[in-house]
């Protein structure tokens, strides 16, 4: 599987990552403190609810590619 896109948004904290895009190979460069480990921590999160965990507050749209076929899931918790 591969993430093709990414929207996540913590209502509670207000933190939001909007349409972010992932090619064949994405870095996350830049100065400390921009927002690359949140990026990461969004993703996981959004592992840790397809696991079956609830995130209160957060809103999410995945795009991804699984064999060749591209899928979109989204939700959201209150």
């Amino acid at each position: 599987m591969r993430i093709k896109s990414i929207t996540y948004i913590d209502h509670l904290t207000g933190w939001n990552i909007k349409d972010l895009k992932f090619d064949y190979l994405t870095l996350l460069v830049g100065a400390s403190g921009v927002g690359k480990t949140k990026i990461l921590r969004a993703i996981l999160d959004v592992a840790k609810i397809a696991r079956g965990k609830s995130c209160n507050g957060v809103e999410w749209e995945v795009t991804f590619e699984q064999a060749s076929l591209e899928y979109i899931w989204s939700g959201q918790f209150e």
